[in-house]
């Protein structure tokens, strides 16, 4: 069975969206012959955990961790001025601590044991930082990077306002991690277009991966459908940088004021790690809060 190092720094018992597409990477490569291990950060201080997600990691696979050095995880006050620093002062990300001082610890794992891949997944983004490092120290080792998000295009990273200099900077460290892997992998072909478009030399190593389900992850499930007394759409998950539910909140006071739909008769269900205090200011300035529900982040096991 052939073997992959996954530099992920998102990795349970961490939760959140973020983990899904790498625990489930790991989950299935077996039934390809390939067997996964994987270097990430210790879990001390984390704000959104999820033990039962441990559960889908195959038994026996080595899981590798190393100091997160997140400032952000100092106790208050310095936490708020850890914040401004993981922001303003790291780039490309807050995570970039954790790839320097990691980087000698994974470079020891590749120097004891045989692998045919290095594999990273971001964001973070400096997780390809760290695995660029390993790459030019074992320039024989295969380099695959993965992409849930995009970086430079990212609506949300551009949301920052970042100056010219530090936006000049990014592209240079994504050009170049873009040059020195050999294979790419991205989630949509929409964000594997604005690549080629502004790296169109290096067409061919771009691939597109989607996030797709498990369907094991519904066994069990009770097969009667729960009748809902309100008709009900629920966003689970997080909302952060420029991603707003503003536009639905619009649509649904339009709908209310014709009188097409009585706004006792909809449910709007959030779950998730959100500013509720926001959501639900934002849901009162266009008269809908009373259709505006908002939970606290579930295991994904209950969220389904």
């Amino acid at each position: 069975m052939k073997k992959v190092l996954m530099i992920a720094h998102q990795f349970p018992p961490i939760g959140g969206s973020g983990v899904q597409r790498t625990v489930k990477f790991v989950k299935y490569l077996p039934s390809f012959n390939w067997k996964a291990e994987v270097f990430t950060r210790k879990v001390k201080g984390i704000r959104l955990s999820d033990h039962s997600l441990m559960e889908e990691i195959p038994e026996n696979t080595p899981v590798y961790r190393s100091r997160a050095a997140d400032c952000s995880e100092w106790i208050f006050p310095l936490n708020l001025a850890g914040k401004f620093i993981r922001r303003r002062v790291l780039i490309p990300d807050g995570e970039r601590l954790w790839a320097f001082f990691g980087k000698r610890q994974a470079a020891k794992i590749l120097e004891n044991k045989h692998f045919d891949i290095l594999y990273s997944t971001s964001q973070p983004f400096s997780t390809h930082i760290l695995a660029m490092h390993l790459k030019e120290k074992f320039p024989y080792i295969p380099w695959v990077v993965d992409f849930r998000d995009e970086w430079t295009n990212n609506s949300f990273v551009k949301d920052y306002g970042y100056n010219l200099f530090r936006i000049n900077k990014e592209k240079k460290m994504e050009r170049s991690i873009f040059e020195k892997a050999d294979a790419i992998v991205i989630n949509t072909p929409v964000m594997r277009d604005n690549s080629v478009r502004d790296n169109p030399h290096l067409a061919k190593k771009f691939n597109v991966i989607p996030n797709g389900f498990d369907q094991t992850d519904f066994e069990g499930l009770r097969d009667e459908k729960p009748k809902n007394d309100k008709f009900t759409i629920t966003y689970t998950g997080l909302i952060y940088g420029n991603t707003s539910p503003e536009t639905v909140f619009k649509a649904l006071k339009i709908l209310v004021s014709k009188g097409d739909i009585p706004i006792s008769d909809i449910r709007l269900r959030f779950i998730g790690r959100l500013k509720t205090n926001v959501l639900m200011d934002m849901a009162r300035r266009y008269e809908v809060d009373g259709a505006v529900e908002a939970l606290p982040y579930m295991l994904h096991r209950e969220s389904i």
